[in-house]
């Protein structure tokens, strides 16, 4: 991938399987989906790809949607945090 231009951006779906005995109800093999996008550190980068799940679950009709994002900070405010 190292020679491909960067970033590279790969989409994947795949089946799944539980090894261990599903729970009432569940399945042993489901479907997962996901895309990715690796090469790059800039931020914009990620807001690609959570503004692409963001109008695929829209394109299903899901209209209840809620965004929640989490941060460790940056470089110079991660140092000064509170570790417990």
């Amino acid at each position: 991938m190292a020679s491909l231009p960067q970033p590279v951006k790969l989409y994947y779906t795949t089946p799944v399987f539980r090894y261990e005995r599903p729970q009432a109800g569940r399945l042993r093999e489901h479907h997962q989906f996901g895309y990715e996008a690796i090469g790059d550190a800039d931020p914009s980068l990620d807001a690609e790809v959570i503004e692409m799940a963001w109008h695929f679950f829209k394109s299903l009709g899901i209209t209840e949607l809620k965004l929640q994002l989490n941060s460790i900070g940056c470089r110079k405010c991660r140092p000064n945090t509170l570790r417990l």
